[in-house]
């Protein structure tokens, strides 16, 4: 049951709980759109879920209806305490009172959580949430580079930065939030969400995006032509160093890719390397960076691997 405003306001209140700006606390409350984000991601019983951001639990006890194991992390331990309360009936429910990330990258708790379920359930890996804004970009980033095999992403953040990952090449825009995700796979908005669907209210406009990781098979699935991105599959290690060399070249946007390179700076790539990729796919370096197409950006990566 989704809980409204005047739900959370009692809930908050009884546990005394002031909510925390900082910690990007705004809860969904239009129950259409959180069974919009649940219908859309079509969960069976073998898929592990891992939601950020659980708040008082609406949207994990939907996520628990319709899947094999949801791994809940919400950092802020009196939200989490509600919670807990709140969905003690599920026991496919596992919720982490721990900030979800380490440096950049999915805890290794949380790790190991979504890693002992997928051997249980052998099932699809997804995210589905309504994410904090404060940890977006480098959460959906790790879920793309990382360890886990996510092959779904389902979430709502600020438009701007949703607007950010839909991006073409050439626009302010464009960045390494568009390279990334138009690298690995289809993405498309689902909707734009107003403020007053969230309590409190934030002075922003939200998204909900849906992101399917390119497989063998995406090219042959009607869900290819939804979306913008990539259908055919990278390795890791190409995803990985798709990167590191949209971060050298993407740090001084005002300037031209020799320069961006030759003034790099704590990157595990050489200068040597990436003006050899430059030679090889042919890419002239008085181009600025955002002037690069996704799959000029796959080449470079290609072509540095290749060494």
């Amino acid at each position: 049951m989704v809980q409204s405003k005047n739900e959370l306001r009692d809930l908050l209140a009884q546990a005394q709980v002031n909510l925390r700006p900082r910690l990007g606390q705004n809860f969904l409350i239009d129950s259409n759109l959180m069974r919009l984000l649940v219908k859309t991601a079509e969960l069976n019983p073998e898929d592990t879920v891992l939601e950020v951001g659980a708040g008082t639990g609406s949207l994990t006890e939907m996520l628990a209806q319709g899947c094999g194991a949801v791994v809940a992390v919400e950092v802020d331990r009196r939200l989490a305490e509600i919670a807990g309360r709140y969905l003690s009936a599920y026991s496919n429910v596992e919720l982490i009172c721990q900030n979800a990330l380490q440096e950049s990258k999915l805890s290794m708790d949380l790790t190991l959580q979504l890693t002992n379920n997928l051997a249980r359930f052998g099932g699809r890996l997804l995210l589905v949430s309504n994410l904090p804004y404060n940890l977006a970009s480098p959460l959906l980033i790790d879920c793309i580079c990382g360890e886990l095999p996510f092959t779904h992403l389902y979430f709502t953040v600020q438009r701007e930065v949703a607007d950010r990952i839909l991006s073409p090449a050439g626009r302010k825009s464009y960045g390494l939030l568009s390279i990334i995700f138009q690298a690995s796979g289809r993405v498309r908005r689902i909707r734009n969400i107003p403020p007053l669907a969230f309590w409190p209210s934030p002075k922003i406009d939200s998204t909900m995006l849906y992101w399917v990781r390119a497989t063998e098979d995406t090219g042959h699935s009607p869900d290819s032509r939804k979306g913008i991105g990539a259908t055919v599959p990278l390795p890791t290690e190409d995803l990985l160093t798709i990167r590191e060399v949209a971060k050298v070249l993407l740090h001084y946007r005002r300037k031209k890719i020799s320069s961006c390179i030759a003034l790099k700076q704590d990157s595990p790539l050489t200068i040597t390397d990436l003006n050899r990729a430059l030679a090889v796919v042919d890419i002239d370096p008085n181009l600025r960076a955002e002037q690069l197409s996704v799959e000029q950006y796959i080449q470079l990566a290609q072509a540095v691997n290749a060494r």
